[in-house]
């Protein structure tokens, strides 16, 4: 098993579980690509260095510093970290149990397991299980990185899962932005609405996700082999299809052709397999990006 990122324990009322904790990400693999020059072709590299002398900083002489005033900064140790609130540091404090349907999607940002040591297997297994009876999860506070998070503690499986929360000030409002915009004087009929359900529910499947897959670094591997083949070639970019104007849109007939096609598909003995959907690459379990940065 790989090395804990974290280790420390859950409190829970009186209760102390000891846990190791692992991410629960696993990146895709990605082409390795290069960002050149585009006089020379020449890499251009990223480094850790001096701005002063501009010379390459190891890893073991980095150190996190707060700037007090101009080109001023007090150096800040792992020490340091720990003595800011020492049980904050080593402790998933939970304050309590909600219905896991309150928890808006928005929030969910990153994924983690929590392994029990040894002497925590029992009281471990007991959070689990009253977990699950009760079909709550456990809202709780952890350090990581200097920094305090939000997060659920959840069974997953046999397992506990800790999945850090963005707090309120982490998500903008949609409203700040103008959205939605122009909706005041939109008006769907009842039929629209009616025949827009009946898709839903024609859509409607257990959620599994094992029949996606990203298949667009396929599709660069072709054009690389291509580019590379023929250097010189221009790259032949399909042409977008024409959406059609709005007003032209017979929104009633796109939707009972939508609903026919769906039909038949769950009518058909043996459906052809449909192509992978191409989603855009997202963390596990996780909403848009966040944004500020997080452990």
């Amino acid at each position: 098993m790989t090395r804990a990122l974290w280790s420390g324990n859950i409190s829970f009322g009186l209760v102390q579980i000891p846990v190791g904790l692992h991410s629960a990400e696993q990146m895709s693999e990605e082409l390795p690509l290069t960002l050149l020059d585009v006089r020379d072709r020449a890499p251009v590299g990223y480094r850790h260095v001096n701005k002063a002398t501009g010379v390459e900083v190891p890893k073991e002489m980095r150190v996190r510093g707060y700037e007090v005033a101009k080109n001023q900064y007090v150096v800040l140790t792992e020490a340091d970290f720990r003595a800011a609130n020492v049980k904050a540091t080593e402790t998933i404090e939970i304050h309590s149990f909600v219905d896991v349907d309150e928890v808006p999607l928005l929030r969910l940002e990153r994924p983690y397991w929590l392994n029990p040591q040894k002497k925590g297997q029992k009281p471990y297994v007991l959070l689990r299980q009253a977990l699950q009876r009760s079909a709550k999860v456990a809202l709780a506070t952890i350090v990581l990185r200097a920094r305090q998070h939000l997060g659920l503690v959840l069974p997953v499986g046999e397992a506990l899962a800790l999945q850090l929360l963005r707090y309120d000030n982490e998500l903008v409002d949609a409203h700040e932005l103008g959205i939605p915009q122009g909706l005041e004087g939109v008006v769907v009929k009842p039929a629209e609405i009616e025949m827009a359900a009946k898709l839903v529910e024609g859509m409607a499947a257990p959620f599994d996700t094992h029949l996606f897959k990203d298949t667009y670094q396929d599709d660069l591997r072709a054009v690389i082999a291509a580019r590379r083949a023929h250097p010189e070639a221009a790259p032949e970019v399909p042409k977008k299809v024409a959406k059609p104007a709005a007003d032209v849109v017979d929104l009633m007939s796109l939707l009972q052709r939508s609903v026919q096609e769906h039909a038949g598909d769950k009518d058909s003995p043996s459906p052809a397999p449909k192509k992978a959907i191409r989603p855009r690459r997202t963390r596990t379990l996780a909403s848009p990006r966040r944004t500020r940065g997080s452990g």
